[in-house]
């Protein structure tokens, strides 16, 4: 069972990489944003305050980051 949803925000004018929201599957609740990080070169995630999460959430979220980084270097 998934516990989040990956959504595609659009991106501000001249950004080259993606961004996603990540919301609460159920209720849609903004949990946090995954963005690309220049200095790390690859995608992390960003939580919003005082958010918590179990396990099964951050599988998901470590799931698609390394999913994100891996077709942006594949697109390189």
């Amino acid at each position: 069972m998934s516990y989040l949803d990956f959504k595609e925000m659009p991106a501000p004018v001249g950004r080259k990489t993606k961004i996603f929201a990540v919301l609460n599957t159920l209720a849609k609740i903004p949990l946090g944003t995954v963005k690309f990080h220049s200095v790390w070169r690859k995608y992390i995630f960003w939580p919003e305050k005082d958010c918590g999460f179990d396990d099964g959430c951050m599988i998901e979220i470590v799931e698609f980051v390394r999913e994100q980084t891996s077709k942006w270097r594949e697109s390189l």
